[in-house]
């Protein structure tokens, strides 16, 4: 192993487990350095302050920086009811020390001036993702519901007493979990430390995406801010962005306006695309109408779209798409989808498709019901060209 090529080496080491790897370190001091390139090339951030410390530490040390890929915000608070409830009296002052140690990191903006420090010296980091959950801490505890998802990163938090939400600490309970902190906080600290990013990704807890996702409000971006989230975007080749659907009908007009589609715009160099829970507006208002000239995998779930829209975004981007996702996708102005895939049959050569979920208006006299087409037959003969899949279709 000492006198092979790292690139070979790297691609051994690959192999083992990072329990076999921890021991690997202790043989020598090049293969010290190449098993931390596979140990610690993942760093989770956190808007609490023990979290942030770790993240200093981790971004300070000489070899582990340039050895992260990837930076995972875990955007979870938690709510101040429970350290009422709180056994013994010790544990619950424990517990709001820290609810209001939270509270000031977001006052003072620390949580962003740490980050911004972090990503500066983590010079290789290309990959960022936005949780809303931390899995090995809550899923083994029988908790109730969303109290299974989320929690500080640190040892330190007693688990029986904690129930996470998403947003700070306020003076009344709010359901669901939300990005938009993590989301605000990554753009301008990407932007800031001048890394370019390729891969920007939201993470959900065992698929669960039921009413978490970014606000309307997140895109409503000043004017003298929009250039630091442009800066994010500008180098990405791979997007994955959910909405929260529980928005107020005032803010469409956020969705109206284009403020998203100006900044997925600034993205010229983007592969994949994935888009969940879009707002009930028009497609080229919420993506507007460029067109992404190196696009190959497009994957859209849980919408209500006109099938127009669909077909004149796929149009634009037909001779780069090889994957197509339309998953729970329902076609809101009596569009087919079997005549939508023949056409897409026409001047689309894709490799991966599925439209499991997707439905279509019923032509019956039943107003608003909902049909749903056989999603096999439709990906089969858009892969084949087997007429004979749509018959009766």
């Amino acid at each position: 192993m000492e006198m092979l090529p790292t690139e070979v080496a790297l691609q051994i080491l690959g192999y083992l487990l990072k329990v076999y790897l921890k021991s690997v370190r202790l043989v020598s001091r090049r293969l010290n350095s190449l098993s931390i390139e596979l140990l610690f090339d993942k760093a989770f951030l956190s808007p609490h302050l023990r979290d942030l410390e770790v993240l200093t530490s981790i971004s300070n040390h000489p070899i582990i920086s340039l050895a992260i890929k990837e930076v995972v915000y875990v955007g979870v608070f938690f709510w101040h009811g429970p350290f009422l409830r709180a056994e013994p009296r010790s544990d619950r002052k424990y517990y709001y020390a820290r609810l209001v140690e939270d509270r000031n990191t977001l006052k003072t903006s620390e949580d962003f001036t740490i980050t911004c420090k972090a990503l500066a010296k983590m010079t290789n980091v290309r990959k960022v993702t936005l949780a809303n959950y931390w899995g090995h801490d809550y899923k083994n505890l029988n908790l109730p519901g969303s109290s299974r998802l989320g929690g500080p990163l640190s040892r330190q938090w007693r688990k029986d007493v904690v129930e996470p939400v998403g947003r700070p600490f306020v003076n009344r309970r709010l359901d669901g979990i939300f990005y938009d902190h993590g989301f605000s906080v990554l753009c301008r600290a990407i932007s800031v430390s001048g890394l370019p990013i390729h891969t920007f990704l939201m993470d959900f807890a065992d698929g669960d995406r039921e009413t978490r996702g970014l606000s309307a409000s997140t895109f409503l971006i000043e004017p003298s801010e929009f250039g630091e989230y442009r800066n994010a975007f500008r180098y990405l080749r791979k997007l994955s962005l959910c909405l929260n659907h529980m928005y107020k009908p005032r803010e469409r007009d956020i969705f109206m306006d284009g403020h998203v589609a100006k900044l997925l715009a600034t993205a010229t160099e983007l592969e994949e695309l994935e888009l969940g829970r879009m707002p009930s507006v028009p497609l080229n208002k919420f993506l507007g109408t460029h067109t992404w000239p190196h696009l190959r995998s497009f994957k859209l779930w849980e919408c209500f779209l006109p099938g127009t829209d669909v077909m004149d975004f796929l149009y634009r981007h037909r001779t780069t798409l090889k994957t197509l996702q339309l998953e729970e996708v329902f076609l809101v102005d009596g569009s087919s989808w079997s005549s939508m895939v023949k056409e897409m049959r026409q001047w689309m050569v894709l490799e991966s498709v599925s439209f499991q979920g997707s439905r279509q208006r019923d032509d019956g006299p039943i107003i608003h019901k909902w049909r749903t087409p056989p999603s096999d037959k439709l990906e089969k003969y858009i892969l084949s060209g087997d007429i004979d899949l749509l018959d009766g279709e």
